[in-house]
């Protein structure tokens, strides 16, 4: 596909399935020369050795990768019992081996249900979050220590989906900013055998599944026929998942510019807390604005008020 002048106009959501062996940067560099196009972010970095679903938020649409990043996210899993690395997953430096435990199935099923709930957990050194501007991954490559910091995060569900040991496979939905890695390295220590990630994929992110993705090797195809733009999903179904408000035409320049919008302006929403989508029936997806019945500011109260103003694509 051609780089066409247009298709900086392009604006929305591609769903790709990740291979192995790339890096989340990687695909991100390669979509943005097969649409021709400037601006591409993904909504959550997946490792290279990890495939499934990669959200790519095209053009005015990376204005939208933090709503999107915050919504729940869905794995599937194996590990390895009784080997643990640097890494915490299978591509790591060997840092200890066991190979003589006694673990019957019940026990590694009970002690997975522990981890379902609000838990805290210690990110990986190897990983890309940052510490003074440098990625914690640079950081423990050059032999440097990396700050720990025990951060909140939420499992929703942890469900061992089969046990051929050493390897115990299993179906995970966690929060925003939960390392799956982590998640089995501390399953591991609770066993008293230790455990690291062998293969992971992610099935689901926010609404999105994998049912909506092309793969690397189907989005090369449906560029040289000029048809990988036809997969970008609308910024408004991308949102689906917030309640929508349809403004009349004489406050679609109140939204444009940032402003706040009384409620007794806007006689279908009801209210209820937290971001709703701004839709035009001309020009579409205009902001994201959120309700805060507990705002101390009356006017604040008494109105949306906006959270990203999307602008001109």
């Amino acid at each position: 596909m051609r780089p066409n002048r247009n298709n900086n106009r392009l604006s929305g959501i591609l769903v790709i399935d990740k291979p192995a062996g790339l890096t989340s940067f990687d695909v991100v560099r390669q979509i943005r020369k097969l649409l021709g196009v400037k601006r591409v972010g993904h909504t959550g970095t997946l490792d290279p050795m990890a495939t499934g679903l990669l959200l790519l938020c095209i053009n005015r649409a990376t204005k939208l990768v933090p709503f999107l990043q915050a919504g729940e996210k869905g794995y599937a899993g194996r590990m390895i019992l009784g080997l643990c690395t640097d890494t915490d997953d299978i591509t790591g430096r060997v840092t200890a081996k066991k190979t003589n435990y006694d673990l019957n199935h019940e026990e590694i099923i009970q002690v997975a249900a522990e981890f379902v709930g609000s838990i805290e957990q210690v990110p990986p050194n190897y990983a890309a979050l940052k510490f003074q501007g440098q990625p914690a991954y640079k950081l423990a490559r050059r032999g440097e220590k990396v700050p720990v910091r025990v951060r909140e995060v939420t499992v929703h569900e942890l469900t061992v989906t089969g046990i051929d040991l050493p390897g115990v496979s299993f179906l995970a939905r966690v929060s925003k900013g939960t390392y799956i890695r982590s998640l089995v390295a501390d399953w591991g220590r609770r066993l008293g055998t230790g455990a690291c990630l062998e293969s992971l994929k992610r099935l689901t992110n926010a609404s999105f599944t994998l049912n909506q993705a092309v793969t690397l090797h189907e989005a090369k195809a449906l560029a040289r026929e000029g048809q990988l733009a036809d997969r970008i999903i609308p910024e408004a179904q991308a949102l689906s998942f917030m309640p929508a408000v349809q403004i009349p035409g004489i406050l679609v320049q109140t939204v444009k510019t940032g402003q706040p919008l009384p409620l007794n302006r806007l006689e279908s929403f009801k209210p209820q807390p937290g971001p709703v989508r701004i839709l035009s029936p001309e020009t579409g997806l205009l902001a994201v604005y959120e309700y805060d019945p507990q705002a101390e500011d009356e006017r604040r109260n008494m109105s949306l008020t906006p959270l990203r103003v999307l602008g001109q694509p």
